[in-house]
């Protein structure tokens, strides 16, 4: 188990990763090259709605930057490694 990090007074944040908001940065994003279209990413996002949605064009997913938090769940459990940081 990972440790968690700490705010300014100590506390843990959620998923070891400061709030940045809705969107911020945008840490995390899918390659559509490596994403199967599983949906894992979907199903272990704490967000509702979830922030990964299937884009109707490709049929793969993709973050909605307003809903990601930047948790990094989606990318922990991603089966083919699909989704990385920045």
């Amino acid at each position: 188990m990972r440790a968690l990090a700490s705010g300014a007074r100590g506390r843990p944040f959620k998923s070891g990763l400061p709030d940045q908001g809705k969107g911020a940065n945008m840490a995390y994003k899918i390659d559509p090259t490596k994403c199967i279209a599983c949906g894992t990413c979907q199903s272990v996002c704490p967000q509702n709605p979830p922030a990964p949605e299937k884009d109707e064009e490709t049929g793969k997913f993709k973050i909605v930057p307003e809903r990601c938090k930047e948790c990094g769940t989606c990318a922990e459990n991603c089966p083919v490694e699909a989704i990385s940081k920045g």
